[in-house]
């Protein structure tokens, strides 16, 4: 479940040399492991202080820093950079307490995926794929969205963030494979 990967904090991001494991850069910054998206020339990720920072993949030199507009204490569940954009998975309503019950009654299971501009980090829509967003895949100009439990799967064009099907049933989780004829995806 792709969700449980890459969680806690990271205090550094470091580049190294591939044929030789020397370090290229290093950038100290705490922040979401699960933020964490390279692509596009850019490492992006959402920081502690909850400001969404890129920096130039080859160098490590800072590219921008923006307020990423999440809730407090927003849990990030996945990132990506993907057609120009920097696509956040987040949960709503922030870190909740208590037994496994109440947060997932609560909505720490209730999850938004948001769009940036990958050139300056603007804030661009919140594409509408429902709500409880287990994760999203792509497909050509097609985001890919699964709910969560069995809330069924939904498709919004990665440019608009319009909605353009949506199906309910009980396929779950996150779309794990997408070609430009198939979605597969567990049931």
């Amino acid at each position: 479940w792709n969700t449980m990967l890459y969680r806690g904090v990271a205090r550094a991001l470091f580049a190294l040399e591939p044929a030789t494991g020397k370090v290229r850069w290093s950038h100290g910054a705490e922040f979401s492991a699960a933020s964490l998206a390279i692509a596009e020339g850019k490492a992006v990720f959402v920081d502690a202080k909850g400001a969404l920072t890129a920096l130039d993949a080859r160098t490590g030199a800072p590219a921008w820093s923006v307020p990423a507009g999440l809730p407090e204490g927003a849990v990030i569940a996945r990132a990506a950079l993907y057609g120009g954009k920097v696509w956040v998975l987040y949960s709503k309503l922030g870190k909740k307490t208590g037994d496994a019950s109440t947060i997932l009654t609560a909505g720490l299971n209730t999850r938004e995926l948001a769009a940036f501009a990958a050139a300056d980090g603007k804030r661009l829509f919140i594409p509408d794929l429902g709500g409880g967003i287990a994760g999203f895949t792509f497909s050509g100009n097609t985001l890919l969205g699964a709910g969560q439990h069995g809330e069924g799967s939904a498709a919004a064009s990665a440019e608009t963030g319009k909605l353009l099907w949506r199906v309910a049933g009980n396929l779950k989780c996150t779309p794990s494979l997408a070609t430009p004829h198939y979605l597969v995806q567990r049931g």
